[in-house]
């Protein structure tokens, strides 16, 4: 997706250092020119670059949480090549079944060969089937003129939260199952 606002200001810095060229100082116009022009192929060489090197994973720390418990969220990003990534951009998401106190975005670049790691915890309010994931990982060249989109490999995992069950002694098994068909019914389901 191309940035049209930080575009038309890159092209006007290169008129205006084209009209010095032209009416103060032609070689160090010339030498301004071939540098702003130099940018912009290293900056949007690098975020195509980091599009295709930067692969994007998420992991759950579980599946299945109790109402009030907390389910740890990371994205990991590893980059396979040895030039530095450029901006990389991370927005996660959750339904209304969790709160969180965490960042819900992550701004980072990826250095060298390895892995960066974002984390964040979310914390089971309502009972059903909750929503975890990412809706969008994006490389943003240095300049902000270019955003690619990096795909991730099963962006949102469904969660099942169960509500407060109180201690029942002998029924606590009739209780679970009677739970678990009204927690996780399709006909109840808010969407």
């Amino acid at each position: 997706m191309i940035n049209f606002k930080a575009a038309a200001a890159y092209i006007a810095v290169i008129a205006l250092a084209v009209l010095y060229t032209l009416f103060l100082e032609a070689p160090g116009g010339c030498y301004l020119i071939i540098a702003l022009v130099s940018a912009v192929l290293i900056s949007v060489g690098l975020c195509v670059y980091t599009a295709r090197k930067v692969s994007a994973e998420i992991s759950i720390s579980g599946d299945l949480l109790n109402r009030g418990e907390t389910a740890q969220v990371s994205l990991v990003l590893t980059k396979t090549g040895i030039l530095p990534s450029s901006f990389i951009e991370a927005e996660l998401f959750s339904s209304y079944h969790f709160s969180t106190c965490s960042a819900p975005s992550l701004h980072t670049a990826v250095f060298g060969r390895g892995s960066t790691y974002f984390s964040a915890e979310y914390r089971a309010e309502f009972f059903g089937r909750g929503r975890v994931g990412v809706s969008a990982v994006t490389a943003r060249d240095y300049l902000g003129l270019i955003s690619l989109r990096i795909n991730i490999p099963k962006a949102v995992t469904e969660i099942k939260i169960y509500p407060d069950i109180p201690e029942v002694d002998r029924r606590e098994g009739l209780a679970r199952s009677l739970t678990d068909a009204a927690a996780f019914d399709e006909r109840y389901e808010a969407s």
